[in-house]
């Protein structure tokens, strides 16, 4: 699994269960997914003001389009 993947299931609570040499994480989906959407908005905040010099709100967008709220 990705690192930072990992990272994020772990703050969204993951704790990982180990069935038949299986490792399943069990983790709160919802919690999840707005971290994902925070991560990715967040880099295209970034690499949206470096590339053009200047700021869009690209990542506001995503985060709108999720519902996940920003502060």
């Amino acid at each position: 699994m990705n690192e930072r993947i990992k990272e994020l299931a772990e703050q969204a609570g993951a704790h990982y269960l180990d069935v038949k040499n299986e490792v399943t994480a069990m983790v709160n989906i919802e919690a999840f997914a707005e971290l994902i959407v925070m991560e990715c908005a967040g880099f295209v905040d970034n690499y949206v003001s470096e590339a053009a010099g200047i700021h869009y709100d690209t990542g506001d967008e995503l985060r709108k389009h999720f519902g996940v709220k920003y502060e």
